[in-house]
């Protein structure tokens, strides 16, 4: 832009100044001529650039770097010329492919202190791979680039990057070791491994150490190892300085530290000098592997001094039980001092100091002259928990451990504590001098352990104190909202990372779990579709890790990114439909009876596999988006795999979607009489020329019968019963097949089998056919033995015959709750309780009894029960062979939707049944035109109804809606017609004419 407004004006100048010196009026006129043509054929040549930049573009929006004059394509084989340490040129660059750098053994970085380098790289969502450095040199600055000036870096894949050093004051990060006056975005460092073992080092996932720098909209997932002293170590920056700016970054990778005097915090180690952390999300792991003496350790930052800011951000990662003496650990930040602001933050990590030996804070450790607003704590504090005396630099606080001269405003603490020294218990919230609260809420319990012997168990009595009354007078109705129903107020201002924390509910292998207390408060009343990060940038889905949206799920593959559910929420390949063939007599709806399905809810796409016949061989796998068939799958959206003899074979349990050795399976399970239960693995190929092939593998019970399974990490567990007994079994490509060795004994009917976000924990729900009593059993799933801490010996009774006669249940894991839903064998009425994962206690705030319309017979089929979590919902669906159709939705603990219907085709496949966005597809047989053949299709139902809403909006509303913009854009037009050519006058005003005679 600026070069085309410079070239304007040095044309005009160089007319202005020759067309007046000319006397011949025929030469200015041909002047005018030549000075047209060639500005049009500038104009001309800067439109047809803008065209091709828009064109390779892989998203609408333009990046700054083709602002430049003039930019150099790089591929893998020029790349090294432009790029080499010593002699490398300043420029603007684009890669057009990935770049392999392991061809070098030792990758030598582009810059140094003595002679930095400036670039503007235009990374095109490509991958560098083989980034290996080592290094012993001190004062070094290590990174794909060494040290940035004045440079722009953005949208580069950086793979697996391994880089160490083992000298002093070296700054060390994936993209650079050191960046000034640059902006660093939308950069992923993968799986990277970065190890500093001197002294007084900067190491980031990103870059080592910025000044006056913006590091926006990155990811880090790799693994830093630090060890030595003075270091500074962030997830996503060592130290930044000068008003530097970390803001709309997420890091899901481990921190390991063994050094002493040390800063760690989950996004940065130290920010000072104006510098911010605003709107970032860690959720990853800090570890110490030695005693670490005088270190910092941070959930967001470690230190932040000099009017920084720490404002916006969500920490749901963990700090593993620092080995620390006189050292301090915060929630949010370790150590603010000299006038930062920390304010609406939230942390949900648990913090964990046993020998007592720090200051630890649910938001921050220590604070001078700065001040807290906004916070939210919900993570529980373990300190000090067997000795009675003081150990190190000793104290804590749901808020904070110590503070001079500080304001603490308007928090809240909802975590719990737990002490082994009396002193702790006194003030919870935060301890100091100097310090105005005002307006906080403090929720949490307090438990002092009264057992000082740690080999022997906990001994803990809840700590009689004066908690915040419910609604604390004066509350400010700016700042917190208050909902009738809830206990507790909310902020209003913490609404972006309350959202976030909603949707990151069972991700990261179900580590991170929305804290079931939230339940009790009112919510921040703000839009649901809120992040803190820039959603043009970044995609956010329930129970997904964020990604970013320019780096495509099939370029990322094979870099073993986890896409899956509970993984990261990739962008799926956007493929232009064919125009041919159409649907219609080239892709007929594919025939026979559905028997499994399994939702995809990255792609969005509904997996059915239907039966041609009871006799068939075949088994046809069909793809649909919404309810039509994708004809990008197969062949018309359909794949026919033959089979051995499958006569008399029965599918049974929900089947599932599990990737296993890169490649990704539908699996369910078929029985037959006197034969091994076998496990079948349908392929789904990303390409039509993938001829991929199914995997049969036979269970060992000869005679068992698998009544149901699930699955998770690559590993299936299957329930159901066997000549002699009940059995739980577990099935992977590694250890192929185990069985539990502690069978089931007197369930009568084994109905459903649930897994924990994490997979650690296995439900089973059953019903005594002669009691009518509902049991919920918990297992360890690694060791496939009950769990004895969760009720009595592993097990519940969910509901007792004298409350409620049960014929069928089901079990949920839903925000941190196991929910079991039981209904009688005429569906006539549902009962729904959610339990304690952790020790099976019933929650009495939830207790669900209804009675539903009576449709069926005692000689009908039975009627069916689901239950479908869909990220902030769960929701309850009874069905029964008549075509009834109910559900009803909850919100925690408020009912938010429900529907009933009497479905047009009742035989429908329920099994493997899935809810996404609240909208239900449910796969139906129906015949033909011709009532010869039964067809598959796909109905839709949306689970958005009010409960017990009126008849809906009313006509003489629509009517209103349709008419009253008609009327106004009918009128726009007529005084637009009518006024348009009024003598005299212009669209634009005065008409006016200038008439050139040149002779």
């Amino acid at each position: 832009m600026i070069s085309t407004i410079h070239f304007v004006y040095i044309r005009y100048q160089h007319f202005y100044e020759h067309f007046f010196r000319l006397k011949s009026v025929k030469k200015k006129i041909k002047l005018i001529k030549i000075n047209f043509l060639r500005t049009i054929t500038k104009f001309h040549f800067i439109w047809l650039r803008l065209v091709f930049s828009f064109g390779l573009m892989s998203v609408s929006m333009i990046s700054p770097l083709l602002q430049a004059e003039d930019i150099t394509l790089l591929n893998n084989t020029n790349f090294v010329q432009y790029m080499d340490a010593d002699h490398p040129v300043n420029g603007s660059y684009w890669l057009t492919e990935p770049i392999d750098l392991s061809k070098f053994n030792q990758w030598k970085p582009v810059g140094n202190e003595s002679a930095p380098f400036s670039v503007k790289l235009y990374g095109n969502y490509k991958a560098v791979n083989g980034l290996n450095i080592t290094s012993k040199s001190d004062n070094a600055y290590l990174g794909l680039f060494g040290y940035l000036v004045n440079s722009w870096v953005e949208r580069l894949f950086i793979d697996k990057p391994a880089i160490e050093a083992t000298g002093s004051r070296v700054s060390t990060g994936a993209v650079a070791g050191k960046v000034e006056s640059t902006t660093i975005t939308e950069v992923i460092n993968h799986s990277g491994k970065i190890r500093s073992s001197g002294s007084f080092f900067n190491v980031g996932g990103i870059v080592g150490k910025a000044s006056n720098s913006t590091l926006s909209n990155n990811l880090a997932t790799g693994t830093e190892t630090v060890s030595g002293k003075h270091g500074k170590s962030g997830g996503i920056v060592g130290y930044a300085d000068e008003h530097s700016m970390i803001r709309s970054n997420q890091y899901t990778g481990k921190i390991v530290t063994g050094c002493t005097y040390c800063e760690v915090g989950g996004i940065a180690g130290r920010i000072t000098s104006g510098s911010s952390s605003n709107n970032n999300l860690h959720i990853g792991l800090m570890e110490s592997t030695l005693q670490a003496n005088g270190t910092l350790y941070g959930g967001i930052v470690a230190r932040a001094t000099d009017a920084s800011t720490i404002n916006s951000n969500l920490n749901s990662g963990a700090i593993k039980e620092p080995k620390i003496l006189y050292s301090s650990i915060g929630g949010i930040v370790s150590l603010v001092e000299y006038t930062p602001s920390v304010e609406r933050n939230i942390n949900t990590a648990k913090l964990r100091d046993i020998d007592g030996g720090a200051l630890i804070g649910g938001i921050f450790g220590e604070a001078w002259q700065s001040s807290v607003r906004e916070n939210m704590n919900t993570g529980d504090i373990t300190h000090h928990l067997y000795s009675h005396e003081h150990i190190g630099g000793h104290g804590l606080g749901v808020i904070g451990a110590r503070a001079t001269r500080l304001a603490v405003e308007n928090n809240l603490n909802t975590g719990n504590v737990i002490t082994g020294n009396y002193n702790d218990t006194k003030n919870v919230l935060v301890q100091g001098v100097g310090i105005r609260q005002r307006h906080n809420i403090q929720a949490g319990r307090v438990f002092l352990n009264r057992n000082a012997n740690s080999s022997l168990p906990l001994d803990l009595a809840e700590v009689t104190q004066n908690k915040t009354q419910v609604v604390p007078q004066g509350l400010d109705q700016k700042i917190w909202n208050v909902e009738p129903e809830k206990a507790f107020p909310m902020l209003k201002s913490i609404n972006d990372n309350y959202q976030d924390l909603l949707r990151l509910n069972n991700t990261l292998n179900g580590t991170i779990i929305f804290p079931a207390i939230l339940s009790q408060f009112a919510t921040p009343g703000g839009p649901a579709e809120d992040s803190l990060l820039d959603l043009s940038v970044w995609s956010v889905r329930s129970e997904f890790l964020p990604f970013l949206k320019g780096f495509l799920q099939q370029h990322i593959s094979r870099s073993g990114i986890n896409c899956e559910q509970g993984g990261f929420a990739c962008t799926p390949e956007v493929i232009a439909l064919p125009t041919e063939p159409t649907l219609g007599q080239d892709c007929p709806a594919p025939e026979g009876t559905p028997v499994a399905q399994a939702y995809d809810v990255i792609n969005k796409q509904l997996y059915v596999v239907i039966r041609p016949s009871l006799d068939s061989s075949a088994l046809v796998l069909a793809r649909y988006t919404g309810t039509e068939l994708d004809k990008q799958f197969g062949t018309c959206g359909k794949i026919t795999h033959y089979l051995p003899d499958m006569t008399d074979w029965s599918f049974a349990g929900d089947s599932f979607l599990m990737s296993s050795n890169n490649n990704r399976y539908l699996h369910l399970v078929a029985n037959k009489p006197d034969k091994k239960p076998l496990l079948l693995r349908l392929p789904l190929p990303q390409k039509n020329n993938d001829k991929s092939g199914y995997i049969i593998d036979y269970l060992p019970e000869r005679g068992s019968e698998v009544s149901v399974m699930t699955g998770r990490n690559g590993i299936i567990y299957f329930a159901g019963k066997s000549p002699l007994d009940f059995f739980i079994s577990r099935f992977s490509e590694k250890e192929h097949y185990r069985t539990l060795s502690d069978p089931l004994q007197k369930q009568d009917n084994i109905s459903s089998m649930s897994l924990s976000p994490d997979g650690k924990l296995l439900y089973i729900t059953n019903v005594v056919n002669t009691t009518k009593t509902a049991f919920l059993q918990q297992y360890e799933s690694l060791a496939l033995s009950r769990n004895k801490s969760f009720g009595v010996d592993g097990e519940v009774t969910a509901m007792s015959p004298d409350t409620f006669p049960s014929y069928e249940a089901v079990s949920a894991v839903h925000r941190g709750w196991v929910y079991i839903a039981t209904i009688t064998r005429k569906g006539d009425q549902l009962a729904i309780r959610r339990f304690n994962p952790d020790n099976g206690q019933v929650d009495g705030t939830f207790i669900i009894d209804e009675s539903l319309p009576k449709y069926l017979s005692d000689s009908d089929a039975p009627a069916g029960i689901k239950l479908c979590p869909d990220g902030q919902y769960l929701h309850a669906v009874k069905y029964d062979k008549k075509g009834n159709f109910f559900t009803v939705t909850y919100d925690d603990l408020e009912e938010v939707y429900r529907t009933s219907k009497s479905l047009e085709h009742p035989d429908v496949l329920y099994n493997g049944v899935t809810v996404t966005d609240r909208t239900i597809y449910l796969p139906y047989k129906q015949l033909d035109e011709m009532g010869s053949n039964h067809i598959v299709n796909i109905m839709k139902i949306a689970l958005n109804n009010p409960p017990h809403s009126s008849s809906g909006f009313p006509a003489w509303g629509i009517a209103v809606a349709v008419v009253v913009p008609a009327v106004a854009i009918i009128s726009g037009v007529g005084a637009y017609l009518k006024y348009r050519t009024k003598p005299g006058q212009t669209g634009l005003g005065e008409a006016e004419q200038v008439k050139l005679d040149v002779k």
